[in-house]
């Protein structure tokens, strides 16, 4: 008999031969764009090949040389390239350098996106304390709205999700240390990694304000050089970029190098994919904003019910300075403490937006996708909504208390997860 993690493996695993099929199949039939056939003669490679897998192709087969290589960070191109290696040097492969980095990459995100979901497990155990939401919460990862990019192509958004959940679940169990590791690594594949130093800047200072209306003197240093480490990759790619660009430039700089601070990162979303404050706001977007829909609703509304429900009724008994509750609490036995705990437990399940300790969790998801939605792409949700455990925390919540909209978030994910998987193989978008 399987236990519940060793489930989630297995099925995990059948998502990712079950979104290659889909891939493979269209990228048989019809191909939108054809350079991924001048690059590598694998058909199997030239399936995976799409959007942001060139750069990270490039990125790993000759580093960085123009500027809006510069939008993509270098931890999964340096991955990509290493992990290469490895069938050479034990001399049982001999393709070529682009289809193997590329496979290789391919077979690094399905054995990390085969992990996500018993993290997520964990973490919504850790929260919750119900085994059932749990799993609940953790099937339904499975069906991601971007299935190509999180089980199969070599993407920043599976890597991503994995380090951030872990780092999650450090802050969950208070090992401060241990999830700003995590959180740094997760920095490493995506610039809004910096965003998760909230988690513990909410641990270490503002929950115990809350709560007791105190701070530790030792847990300001400790949470200021936390949150520098998790800014340290954001500010290490763009110090790179000033030296090649602007220090060792043998011809005249770009202007971002006047800018203050001087910042590659943000130049080049702005002028090679046009990203800014209500930019992508046009007519000829509407499909996007209607595709990208779903998930949003989902996170807005269990962040807004929590904030509402959770946090609002914290804060202003902060504001009034209402003293925490000193009411003496009755010793139990045994039996009445376990009893007590499956109440508070059976409580959180049934109205998990009502659980204080996922409040972090409700002001990482409005602020990301206030970011998404005002100043960016509005369909990289479909992608980044998997790395927001309220993404599934509120699917579960629907499907357990709300059966018709959760079976309707159901078949959305499946339907969507299976057209975008297919237009993903035919190099269509939205990607």
């Amino acid at each position: 008999m399987l236990t519940d993690k060793q489930l989630l493996r297995v099925l995990a695993l059948c998502a990712s031969f079950i979104t290659f099929l889909l891939v493979y199949s269209a990228a048989s039939i019809a191909q939108f764009d054809s350079s991924a056939r001048l690059i590598s003669d694998s058909v199997l490679a030239q399936s995976l090949l799409r959007w942001d897998v060139f750069y990270f192709l490039r990125n790993a087969e000759q580093s960085y040389t123009y500027e809006n290589e510069w939008a993509f960070f270098r931890a999964l191109p340096a991955l990509m390239k290493n992990l290469s290696r490895v069938p050479a040097f034990l001399g049982i492969s001999d393709a070529d350098s682009a289809t193997a980095i590329v496979l290789c990459g391919s077979l690094a995100t399905i054995a990390v996106s085969s992990q996500s979901a018993c993290v997520l497990y964990d973490l919504t155990l850790e929260h919750f304390g119900s085994r059932k939401y749990a799993m609940t919460t953790a099937l339904l990862s499975l069906l991601p709205s971007s299935p190509a990019t999180f089980y199969l192509a070599p993407n920043n958004e599976p890597f991503f999700t994995y380090l951030a959940y872990q780092g999650m679940l450090c802050c969950a169990q208070s090992n401060w240390l241990t999830a700003a590791m995590w959180f740094t690594l997760a920095s490493n594949f995506r610039s809004n990694g910096v965003l998760l130093s909230g988690f513990i800047i909410w641990g270490q200072i503002i929950e115990p304000l809350l709560s007791a209306k105190t701070i530790r003197i030792s847990a300001i240093p400790t949470t200021i050089l936390y949150t520098i480490s998790i800014f340290m990759p954001f500010a290490a790619h763009n110090t790179r970029a000033y030296k090649a660009f602007c220090v060792e430039a043998y011809y005249h700089s770009p202007p971002w190098c006047e800018s203050t601070p001087p910042m590659i990162y943000s130049y080049v979303q702005s002028k090679y994919w046009d990203v800014g404050f209500l930019r992508y706001w046009t007519k000829e977007q509407i499909p996007n904003f209607i595709i990208a829909l779903p998930p949003l609703l989902v996170i807005f509304a269990f962040s807004g019910c929590n904030l509402y429900h959770a946090f609002l009724p914290r804060f202003r008994a902060f504001l009034v300075g209402n003293p925490p509750s000193s009411t003496p609490i009755p010793k139990q036995n045994h039996k009445q403490e376990q009893k007590q705990k499956e109440k508070q437990q059976s409580h959180h399940a049934s109205r998990p937006y009502k659980t204080h300790s996922i409040t972090p969790h409700a002001i990482f998801a409005v602020i990301f996708g206030s970011t998404l939605v005002f100043a960016a792409h509005i369909q990289i949700v479909l992608r980044l909504a998997a790395s927001m455990p309220i993404t599934y925390w509120a699917a579960a919540w629907l499907l357990v208390d709300h059966a018709a909209a959760g079976r309707w978030w159901v078949g959305w994910s499946v339907m969507w997860g299976s057209v975008s998987a297919l237009l993903w193989g035919a190099f269509l978008p939205p990607a």
